[in-house]
């Protein structure tokens, strides 16, 4: 299997971590992907997760590369996101040839999340929380005011006794 630098990713270190003992048994037969995860699909704030398990006696396989990235900015409520892929079947080595081949697509994922989260946050939250934070500060003086004013004018024992 060739290794290809993706034309999206920088080459940075990134993180692969064995979610269970068989993944980390198994792991110098996917050691290409391994090495893809870390150096060409990854950089440090990119986390990947590898889990690896056999049923039926080893006739079938789930192997599982989850990605997890979290954005510095949270919006709507969410920074934290997930990237599966998921390979579901009778051979562990067309399990292997098929993870190898979607690993591209985290490259294009992270890239589209870091894209939508750019303009987001510079157009909708951080103008609009400096002019709601001025105003809401107006509004404290000018309600401190008016309350002022409407105990005084409220009680009408002010003008019977002027």
């Amino acid at each position: 299997m060739e290794i290809k630098q993706n034309k999206y990713s920088q080459n940075f270190k990134g993180k692969v971590y064995f979610t269970n003992k068989t993944a980390r048994e198994y792991a110098k037969e996917y050691r290409n992907i391994i090495h893809t995860l870390k150096h060409h699909t990854a950089n440090n704030t990119i986390d990947h997760f590898i889990s690896l398990n056999f049923y039926n006696n080893k006739r079938n396989v789930l192997f599982r590369v989850n990605t997890q990235y979290k954005h510095p900015y949270k919006i709507g409520g969410v920074n934290m996101h997930e990237h599966q892929i998921t390979y579901v079947g009778r051979n562990f080595q067309n399990g292997i040839k098929y993870i190898a081949q979607n690993l591209e697509t985290i490259g294009e994922w992270k890239r589209n999340i870091d894209l939508t989260m750019q303009h987001e946050p510079n157009l909708k939250h951080h103008a609009g929380d400096i002019f709601t934070h001025r105003k809401s500060k107006k509004n404290n003086i000018l309600d401190r005011i008016k309350s002022y004013f409407a105990k005084l004018f409220s009680t009408n024992s002010y003008f019977a006794d002027s």
